[in-house]
């Protein structure tokens, strides 16, 4: 049996522990890192897994812009889901799953309408995550787009969105 709690400070280097043991040491340079460099995870949005006193999973969310040519965004905005990681021997035992169905649950909860990963569509698709609903928008520094998946918390909140997906410590330029 696991709980999902909130992150604490404590949990710092535990979970970049887990996120080595998960994606290896060269993971900051995959493309969902340059979207939260600099950035704090939404408080409330970091969450581990714990089974028998020890971390054994983590999600995180994180504020997330978009420049936008076509519609436009409501409530708070939307987050981006990542990283979700999980001890290789606790996988397949629904504790992914769980997080992020917590984390979804949590995000809606504080206005969020929607989620954007870049991750395996097989994987995530399983949760609900579609490249089609985020078809229109490209993240630059992912060289495989249909990786760029989303997920509605509110109906049609990513319909019709096109634009560029950028870090929220990034201004949106006029151009």
């Amino acid at each position: 049996m696991f709980s999902i709690r909130n992150q604490t400070i404590n949990d710092q280097a535990p979970v970049d522990h887990l996120l080595d043991l998960s994606f290896g040491a060269d993971r900051k340079t995959k493309s969902a890192y340059t979207l939260r460099q600099g950035l704090v995870a939404v408080p409330n949005l970091a969450l581990a897994a714990e089974q028998e006193g020890e971390l054994v999973g983590s999600i995180q969310f994180w504020p997330l812009k978009l420049d936008l040519v076509e519609g436009s965004v409501a409530g708070t905005g939307i987050v981006l889901l990542g990283p979700l990681a999980v001890h290789p021997e606790r996988q397949n035992l629904g504790l992914g799953q769980a997080l992020i169905g917590e984390g979804l649950k949590r995000a809606a909860v504080l206005g969020y309408c929607g989620a954007i990963l870049v991750g395996d569509p097989a994987y995530y698709g399983r949760f609900g995550f579609d490249h089609g609903c985020v078809a229109g928008l490209t993240l630059s520094a992912e060289p495989v787009q249909s990786r760029v998946q989303g997920y509605e918390l509110t109906d049609g909140s990513l319909a019709g969105l096109r634009g560029k997906i950028i870090s929220a410590g990034n201004s949106i330029s006029d151009d």
